[in-house]
């Protein structure tokens, strides 16, 4: 990771740069991404817009919500939607559900674990 910067506010931007390992079908191409955050109300949602980029190109634009109710004794049931549009060039639906996925099933795990 090249740079990484979060600000978890209303108005607020996580910026992240990243250069793909030799690994990857693109090596050496920088991949930017921006997320901005349009509405944070403690305890209810989450939303989010973001836009990626690979080489300067824009590959998707997304727009993201979390929402949080409460179920059961204590705990919460969490609703996640994610509405994008992938560009030619992008990584394309499925791997970016993969991503999500396993960002949601590490937040499962994690207050499963601990809590």
């Amino acid at each position: 990771m090249d740079h990484y910067h979060a600000d978890f506010c209303v108005g607020g931007k996580d910026e992240g740069r990243y250069r793909l390992s030799d690994k990857t079908p693109f090596p050496g191409v920088v991949m930017t991404s921006e997320e901005i955050y349009l509405e944070i109300a403690p305890n209810e949602r989450i939303v989010s817009a973001s836009t990626m980029t690979l080489g300067g190109k824009l590959i998707s634009a997304a727009l993201a919500s979390f929402e949080i109710e409460p179920h059961g004794d204590g705990g919460a049931k969490l609703t996640f939607t994610h509405q994008a549009l992938f560009y030619p060039v992008s990584d394309g639906p499925d791997m970016r559900r993969d991503g999500w996925n396993k960002l949601l099933d590490t937040l499962h795990d994690t207050v499963h674990n601990n809590g």
